[in-house]
């Protein structure tokens, strides 16, 4: 079997981030391979070792109206909160782009993932702040219910070593809260 390695073609991966750290926001970076002697001084052709090329894209929260460029037209296309047909508009009026049916349709899905893709982190930040919200809701529930009984036993003369072995408070909480009662 012969392996024909003379036909790989070279390979351009772009990734475009959305939420990128403020230092990273509005950045276009490229990354390709270079050739590096250790040992020896032979020398490859470039076309033989640089296959690949990454392209980082970085956006950001600004509007697209703040932006110029490939920036603004990404902004634009996929993170500003706008309608298929506003998009599809400025793609024609401010980039010169011709709107075909096929376009038309490409534009329409993507404001449909972007919106789909919101609207899934919403509710995934609804879910955990639900569960969030229960889980301080039941400790703050049964802090209460614990310092109720610690008043009680207080109340009935119960001595602080005696309530500390039944609540699994410590001496120094329990005064706290004889304190707080002015009960001490």
């Amino acid at each position: 079997m012969k392996l024909h390695y003379e036909k790989i073609q070279k390979v351009y991966s772009i990734w475009i981030c959305t939420m990128p750290t403020k230092k990273w926001e509005y950045n276009i970076s490229r990354y390709r391979f270079t050739e590096e002697h250790l040992i020896g001084r032979t020398q490859a052709e470039r076309s033989h070792y640089d296959l690949i090329t990454i392209v980082l894209v970085c956006l950001g929260s600004k509007s697209h109206k703040q932006l110029k460029g490939i920036l603004r037209l990404l902004n634009m296309l996929l993170l500003d909160n706008m309608g298929s047909q506003e998009k599809q508009e400025l793609l024609a009026k401010e980039f010169n782009v011709t709107m075909t049916p096929h376009l038309e349709k490409g534009v329409a899905t993507m404001c449909n993932l972007s919106e789909g893709i919101e609207r899934r982190g919403e509710r995934r930040g609804e879910k955990r702040g639900r569960k969030l919200g229960e889980e301080v809701g039941e400790k703050r529930g049964w802090d209460l219910g614990k310092q109720d009984d610690v008043l009680e036993m207080l109340k009935d003369g119960v001595p602080f070593e005696k309530i500390a072995q039944y609540t699994k408070l410590s001496l120094e909480a329990i005064a706290d809260i004889a304190k707080q009662n002015k009960l001490i």
